[in-house]
């Protein structure tokens, strides 16, 4: 999930931000700190937007299970019965 936030927030102004990597352990378990780019080089399949296109989909998914009382309103900031964590 940090991997998916930083790769996000390189798109935008908070380029420090994506500093937020977790760190790569050795066959012993040892900790070792990694560049941005090391992991992205090893996500490749991982755009930018890679977040964004997930909560895209999130919206449409849970209108499927539990509608929300507007059809087509997707926003991850609602309430109630319009928020992404609504229960039916």
């Amino acid at each position: 999930l940090y991997y998916l936030i930083s790769r996000f927030l390189t798109t935008g102004p908070c380029l420090r931000t994506a500093e937020l990597l977790p760190r790569r352990l050795d066959w012993l378990g040892n900790e070792h700190p990694r560049t941005y780019e090391d992991v992205v080089a090893a996500n490749r399949h991982i755009a930018p937007d890679h977040l964004l296109q997930i909560c895209k989909q999130i919206g449409p998914l849970l209108d499927r299970e539990v509608p929300s009382c507007v059809p087509g309103v997707h926003s991850l900031l609602g309430s109630g019965k319009q928020s992404v964590l609504r229960t039916a």
